[in-house]
C-alpha cells in the first residue's frame, strides 16, 4: 500500500528530466541501428528486410536504455527552497 510519505517523496523527484533522458536513449540507440542498416544497404554488403531493420532498431534502443538506466536508475531530487517549498523548474530553465 502506498503511504503518503512515499507519494510525497516521489513528488520531490525530477521526473521530467529523467523521462527526457529515457526518450533520448531510446531514440539515439534506435537511430544508430538504422544508420547501420543504411550503411549496409549503400555499400551493398547487406540486404536487410523491414523486419530485420525493426529488430535492430528495438535492440539498439534497449541497449541504449539499459546504459542510461545504469547511469541514472532513478530521477534526481528537486532542490528545496529555504522556506521548505520545492523548486519547480520550468522547461528550458538553467540548472545549477
Amino acid at each position: 500500500m502506498l503511504t503518503r510519505s512515499f507519494i510525497t517523496r516521489l513528488a520531490h523527484l525530477d521526473w521530467f528530466e529523467w523521462v527526457k533522458g529515457v526518450a533520448t536513449a531510446l531514440v539515439g540507440g534506435g537511430s544508430s541501428a538504422v544508420l547501420t542498416v543504411v550503411a549496409g544497404q549503400i555499400s551493398g554488403a547487406a540486404n536487410f528486410t523491414l523486419r530485420q531493420m525493426g529488430t535492430l532498431f528495438v535492440s539498439g534502443a534497449i541497449i541504449s536504455l539499459f546504459m542510461y538506466l545504469k547511469q541514472s536508475p532513478i530521477p534526481k531530487e528537486l532542490p528545496d527552497l529555504p522556506n521548505g517549498d520545492i523548486l519547480k523548474l520550468e522547461h528550458g530553465s538553467e540548472r545549477e
